[in-house]
């Protein structure tokens, strides 16, 4: 190495020796020589390699000269390292102008930052941090610290508080640059965990001062610890500069509960290894063993006999009364180890001294190690007495002289709340003898009846309805007692409450707002259990209803009614008065939302015909539900109600309505009945019931006037067709011509007609889908299959199925006797329609069927003038190889197929014409229709060159003169190019 680049480094290293240069050179010549400027100085015994690039930067390599900056010694020191460590600015600088590596690792894996952390160099830190080195790197052991953990972790018994104070300011630093002070290692520790343990107040200040970004005081570790728990076991005092005070002001949860399933993990406390107790109560202490799951902080504290901790978390808790898994709350563990204070203390706090604790069931604890003491239901006082602890069984005693039976504890629970939440029927029985409060609510709304309900008691809501509890008072989900009960498969509970009174229909908001009752709910949530139910108690209500009428009021029931339930096909309905809810359908709500269940009008039936239940379907045929019931009522009865059966009745009326006023109201009802429904729904088995029916109508339409069978060939199911046609033979033959079907009483009856308000009928409309499964069905009925299309065009079947073409419905019209000859308004036969339709195909089953192929329309149009003017080719082949039809016939124009051919001049004409010379050499070219024109004159005039050209070529005269003297010589025509090529 020259000269000049020692000077160099020199002046850039500042305190560099001659010594250091020559035991360099000594060491590293090799280097040198190959990487020019570039020295290495020794510093104290330690050989740092730090580099200098020189202005002649054009001899070095840049392209090694980073491996260079960041490769580390034989004692795997890195450069930079070494001249942090000796505050060698200038060369730190230098190294990094030249990018040298700020996250560089030792060979530990520790970067930069972690080293000068780890040492307390405050000057070290501040420039990394300074110059971007990464802040959140963690180190590569099993703690995986970042450098603000470290920083954290640092403690006053190993680093005196000058120090420590300098790298809080780094840690503050670091902060500032947007590291997240929340950042948790690899055991959850945050660095508020890490000063707390560490009792680092300075970093500890900081953290709980942050403003900007500030820290989370109640991050748990991967234990489920908070700072609070550390902070408890720091000191016995708990003043407001301890650690747990100054937490507790700054917003930490005083009793958090832990995860079901923590871990206990040693840590130093107090200059040696502390190890947290798992249990005080039956449980020896095991090295990491998993402690009670769901405990609380508090639970962990008491168990610890850390009496005084305890005392300062009560005074800020307020779930003092939370249990683990075990139904174990902290005063049961207090009342074992006799903490007499921490006992008072909870007792005023609200703590609940009868909750009884559960049995274990945790296969994570050794069962053999477990009190049996502990096992048992034992309340606070049972543990008290068993231990001997007579202060806490005094302090018990005391609190709970001259209890009120019907007082609340903190969670405003009754004693009969508590008997009934634990299930204990014998208490919860004798509160109710005592004459205890049945009407007090949780702060959730819930009623002892609603409770008891959930506990699964029925003798418990058997004596509350004998006490005389409201069995239909709405729940604390705004639902029904008998709901919340059959919901949850207690029937026995359910039947108890109707014997009681309770209101089996329970009108209440349903779906978009509407109002249904409870059959109406069970149907929609497709529940048929509690559909059945329902049902079958339906008529238990309304014959106790009847017999208490008949006994208070000596009322006489109409027999009008008994014809209503005719009509109607079923028995109790909404206009009997009691027992609606098999009938009723479901109604706007009372804020007069709209919605399309409120405005469907459909019953009970409707819906289980909607949604396929079968076995409810059969319920309510079996109860007398009302079979031919339509999705609006008001076509049967003019005026009907809703009632409830006690108390206030909900009423709706058209009584006093105008027939316009009725129309509008009720427009968006569809008029079906549940048999059209299921029909739609594709039901085979609730279309099966309802046909078995005694009383069914299957003449009643709904609002586009469709019958059932209607319906049935409408959706296309062809069976259910079947079954009305065996129920009702004349069925085919009802299908109304009008745009409605009757609605209202006083409007006049619909006369059964054959053709819908086009004039179809069942056949025609099958036919025009293409529907060949229908075709064939009606066609097995017998239909009239020569029935025409009442309108101005009297078009047959057959000619449906020719213009659409669909051969299988032509040749099966065919054979069930269609007249092939039959012809329409237009004298057109089905060969003209299937010829102007261009379908061969029909075509050729029409002539092998015997169609009339030389048959004329109204025109004197035979069906090769049809394919002619339609430019249908292959129909015209058809006709000319497959019959015998007279090619020159001529229509009442006196033109023959050729001069239509001619006169038309499709594009296909010229083709056309050549079959015509090709199946008719001999064919009249010349023979003139009665103006005189020939086929040739025609084509001129209509400038088709092609077919000129062909008809001149088979002979054509060119020279013949119509009866206007126009000849293709004196045409007036645009050019006369097309003559002279002719």
């Amino acid at each position: 190495m020259d000269c000049g680049a020692l000077q160099a480094v020199g002046r850039l290293a500042g305190a560099a020796s001659a010594s250091a240069e020559e035991r360099y050179k000594g060491r590293h010549n090799s280097e040198a020589q190959q990487y020019g400027n570039v020295t290495f100085v020794k510093h104290d015994k330690r050989v740092s390699k730090c580099s200098h690039i020189t202005a002649r930067t054009n001899a070095i390599s840049s392209i090694k000269l980073p491996d260079i900056l960041n490769q580390r010694d034989d004692r795997g020191d890195l450069p930079l390292n070494l001249a942090l460590c000796e505050k060698q600015t200038s060369i730190t600088l230098t190294l990094v102008e030249h990018n040298v590596d700020l996250n560089a690792r030792d060979s530990h894996g520790r970067t930069l930052l972690h080293l000068a952390t780890e040492r307390a160099d405050c000057y070290s830190a501040r420039f990394l941090v300074d110059h971007g080195a990464s802040l959140s790197i963690a180190t590569p052991d099993t703690l995986g610290n970042t450098a603000l953990h470290i920083v954290a972790s640092s403690s006053p018994n190993s680093i005196k508080d000058d120090i420590l104070a300098e790298m809080t300011e780094v840690a503050r630093f670091m902060l500032d640059k947007g590291l997240d002070p929340n950042i948790q290692n690899k055991q959850g520790l945050s660095s508020l965990h890490l000063c707390t343990m560490a009792q680092n107040k300075y970093m500890f200040k900081l953290l709980l001062n942050l403003t900007n970004n500030p820290v989370d005081i109640n991050i748990r570790t991967h234990d489920g610890h908070t700072a609070l728990w550390y902070a408890l076991h720091l000191t016995d005092t708990y003043d407001e500069s301890s650690f747990a005070a100054q937490l507790i002001k700054k917003g930490a949860i005083p009793n958090p509960t832990l995860a079901l399933e923590a871990h206990v993990t040693p840590w130093v406390r107090r200059g040696q290894v502390y190890e947290p107790q798992c249990r005080s109560i039956g449980v020896q202490s095991q090295r990491s063993q998993i402690y009670s799951s769901g405990d609380s902080l508090l639970h962990l504290i008491v168990r610890e006999h850390m009496e005084g901790a305890g005392l300062f978390l009560c005074s800020f808790a307020t779930n003092i009364n939370h249990t683990n898994k075990e139904n174990e709350g902290v005063l049961h563990i207090a009342c074992a180890q006799g903490m007499e204070k921490l006992v008072s203390a909870m007792l005023a706090k609200g703590a609940d001294p009868n909750l009884q604790m559960g049995s274990i069931r945790n296969v994570d604890i050794d069962e053999t190690n477990v009190d049996e003491k502990f096992v048992s239901k034992q309340s606070p006082l049972h543990l008290a007495v068993s231990n001997n602890h007579e202060g806490v069984i005094r302090a018990i005693i005391e609190y709970k002289s001259g209890a009120d039976i019907n007082i609340c504890d903190k969670n405003e629970l009754t004693l009969l709340h508590q008997a009934i939440l634990k299930a204990d029927t014998e208490t919860a029985l004798f509160l109710l003898e005592k004459g205890i409060d049945i009407n007090v609510v949780t702060t959730q709304n819930e009623t002892p009846l609603e409770l008891s309900i959930k506990s699964h008691l029925p003798t418990v809501v058997d004596a509350l309805c004998r006490k005389g509890v409201d069995t239909s008072a709405p729940t604390s989900t705004n639902c029904c007692p008998i709901w919340m009960a059959l919901e949850s498969g207690q029937e026995d509970i359910a039947a108890i409450l109707v014997r009681n009174g309770a209101d089996i229909d329970y009108w209440s908001e349903g779906p978009g707002g509407c109002l249904q009752t409870l059959l109406h709910r069970a149907i929609d949530e497709n529940n048929e259990t509690i559909a059945n139910f329902l049902i079958h108690r339906e008529q238990f209500t309304i014959n106790k209803q009847i017999a208490i009428n008949n006994t208070d009021d000596d009322v006489d029931h109409d027999d009008d009614d008994d014809d209503d339930k005719k009509k109607n096909g079923g028995g109790d309905g909404d206009y009997s008065g009691f027992g609606c809810s098999l009938n009723c359908s479901r109604r706007p709500g009372v804020t007069g939302r709209s919605c399309e269940e409120a405005h469907d009008k459909a019953s009970p039936l409707h819906l289980c015909c909607q949604w396929g239940l079968t076995s409810v379907v059969q319920t309510l045929i079996e109860h007398d539900a009302a079979i031919n019931i339509k999705t609006c009522l008001i076509g049967e009865m003019e005026q009907w109600r809703v009632h409830f059966y006690y108390g206030a009745f909900l009423k709706y009326t058209y009584g006093d309505m105008k027939a316009e006023d009725i129309a509008m109201a009720t427009e968006n009802e569809e008029l079906k009945t549940p048999l059209h429904v299921a029909i739609e729904n594709q039901n085979p088995s609730i279309i099966s019931l309802l046909l078995c029916h005694p009383n069914i109508d299957l003449t009643l339409r709904d609002k586009r006037g469709l019958t059932p069978f209607a319906t049935a060939l409408t959706c296309r199911n062809i069976k259910a067709a079947q079954a009305i046609l065996v129920k009702l033979p004349t069925a085919a033959e009802q299908k109304s011509n009008v745009g409605r079907a009757k609605r209202f009483a006083f409007e006049p009856e619909l006369e059964p007609v054959k053709f819908d308000n086009k004039g179809y009928n069942f056949l025609h409309t099958a036919i025009q889908k293409g529907d060949v499964e229908s075709v064939l069905f009606l066609l097995s009925i017998h239909v009239d299959i020569n029935s025409r299309v009442q309108d101005v065009t009297q078009t047959p079947p057959l000619h449906l199925a020719a213009q659409l073409g669909t051969e299988m419905i032509i040749r099966s019209l065919l054979l069930a006797g269609a007249r092939a000859d039959d012809h329409d308004a237009y004298r057109q036969t089905a060969l003209h329609v299937a010829a102007a339709a261009g379908h061969e195909a029909a075509v050729s089953a029409l002539l092998q069927n015997g169609s009339n192929f030389n048959a004329t329309d109204s025109n004197g149009d035979n069906a090769l003038h049809i394919a002619a003017r339609e430019g249908h080719l292959s129909v015209a082949r058809v006709l000319l190889t497959e019959s015998s039809l007279d090619a020159e016939t001529v229509n009442i124009k006196g033109q023959n197929p050729l001069h239509v051919l001619s006169r038309y001049s499709r594009e296909n004409s010229s083709a056309m014409c050549e079959l015509f010379l090709e199946c008719m050499p001999n064919y009249p070219l010349n023979q003139p229709d009665l103006h005189g024109n020939t086929a040739l004159l025609l084509a001129y005039m209509k400038g088709n060159g092609n077919l000129c050209r062909i008809l001149v070529k088979a002979g054509a005269c060119l020279g013949a003169m119509n009866k206007d003297g126009v000849t293709i010589f004196n045409y007036q025509v645009a050019t006369k190019q097309l003559l002279y090529r002719l």
